[in-house]
């Protein structure tokens, strides 16, 4: 959160864990949700469990996508590269090569 604190509207993606230390990832979603100029930005939440409660929370929350583990990296470039086109090059512009991940995906 201190990152997106510092450099407001600068993040155009954030992908998340949900089981985080400190704060949840769902709790990160609200914030970002609650907090952020519009637009903000899309958050992908990622999580080991797949059950129903957490996608339905995140839903809930405006997460834009909702992946588990373990991760199909021929689906996430496909969705990345989506979401990349449905932000649009203006958005992109001045932060090209630069995705901000929040999380490391493990």
């Amino acid at each position: 959160m201190n990152y997106i604190n510092i450099h407001k509207q600068e993040a155009v993606l954030i992908i998340s864990d949900i089981n985080m230390p400190g704060m949840s990832g769902l709790e990160l979603l609200k914030n970002i949700k609650e907090k952020y100029e519009k637009p903000s930005p899309v958050v992908m939440m990622i999580t080991a469990y797949g059950d129903e409660n957490n996608y339905r929370m995140a839903m809930q929350l405006g997460a834009d996508d909702f992946l588990t583990k373990p991760l199909d990296f021929t689906s996430l470039k496909v969705k990345l590269s989506f979401t990349c086109k449905l932000i649009g090059p203006a958005s992109l512009k001045h932060k090209a090569d630069e995705i901000m991940v929040y999380e490391v995906l493990n």
